[in-house]
């Protein structure tokens, strides 16, 4: 297993099974929830078409995913780590609607999904609601190998601007790992997971993604999140002496950076990307979803 510096503040670590979906999920930390859920953060489902930006930046429309990915359709992601770095937003609802409804977002950095059936993928959800003129808001982190749904764990805790660092890697094609360290609180945890039967992890594509999650198999409606920073973002094949770095927002030598925008049911744009340099992105909201 890789080790990361951070990783040496989980001391005197205990290993806890879980059952049903979340088989082969541990947690290094004495304490462990693991809350299942129907929510699923799945593959890139696709709007249109794809649009040559340049050299190997493309764009792209989804209904459920906004972010960047960098995607291989020769050279498949073996033994790759994925890090993105983002400040949790504060969950909102559009502006003047108070109904009841309750709005979904979720923010993570994962490996598969843009082209493939599978996504192994942590991050958090940021949930908000409005009844009687009173908003309420959830936040949580969860770690998921899809086509399972998303399980919450309590470990670290998740405040809205909270700094959060996620790692992702695979150690084969069908064991995972995670790591959270929220810089804001200085909490950690590491969990490992096992890919679903009849799963693999294929290695097409690594990406830094805002999506609009699946509830009880339908598309959720997205929270009003405004924005969310992400200054740090980068995956790597880990093993190698010589390892190949790709970057959220630089123009890969010889793979592809799609740069991709969500629409709504309406296929109007709700959330999109702003690539300020390699290390530094921007995802915003808009139109129905602001």
């Amino acid at each position: 297993m890789r080790c990361h510096p951070n990783r040496i503040k989980l001391s005197h670590p205990t290993c806890t099974q879980c059952g049903s979906a979340m088989a082969g999920l541990t947690n290094r930390q004495t304490q462990m929830e693991v809350t299942e859920s129907n929510i699923s953060n799945g593959p890139k489902r696709a709007v249109g078409g794809i649009s040559q930006q340049a050299n190997n930046i493309v764009s792209s429309q989804s209904s459920n995913w906004s972010g960047t990915s960098v995607v291989s359709t020769a050279t498949p992601f073996k033994k790759e780590a994925i890090i993105g770095t983002f400040v949790v937003p504060t969950g909102h609802v559009p502006l003047g609607t108070c109904n009841g409804t309750t709005y979904h977002s979720s923010q993570w950095p994962g490996i598969d999904g843009n082209g493939s059936s599978d996504v192994l993928q942590a991050g958090t959800g940021v949930d908000a609601s409005c009844s009687n003129g009173t908003t309420s808001t959830f936040y949580s982190a969860w770690v998921e190998w899809y086509p399972l749904n998303e399980a919450r764990v309590n470990s670290p805790v998740i405040h809205p601007g909270d700094l959060l660092m996620v790692e992702v890697w695979n150690t084969s094609p069908t064991a995972g790992y995670v790591y959270f360290y929220n810089q804001s609180t200085g909490e950690s945890a590491q969990y490992s997971l096992t890919a679903p039967n009849g799963t693999a992890l294929q290695g097409n594509s690594v990406e830094w993604i805002v999506e609009r999650p699946g509830v009880g198999g339908s598309l959720s409606q997205l929270t009003n999140y405004i924005d969310v920073s992400w200054p740090y973002g980068i995956a790597f094949n880990y093993e190698s002496d010589t390892p190949v770095y790709h970057y959220m927002g630089r123009n890969p030598a010889v793979l592809t950076l799609e740069e991709i925008t969500m629409v709504d049911d309406n296929q109007n744009p709700i959330s999109y990307p702003v690539v300020e340099n390699a290390d530094f992105l921007w995802l915003q909201d808009t139109g129905s979803a602001y």
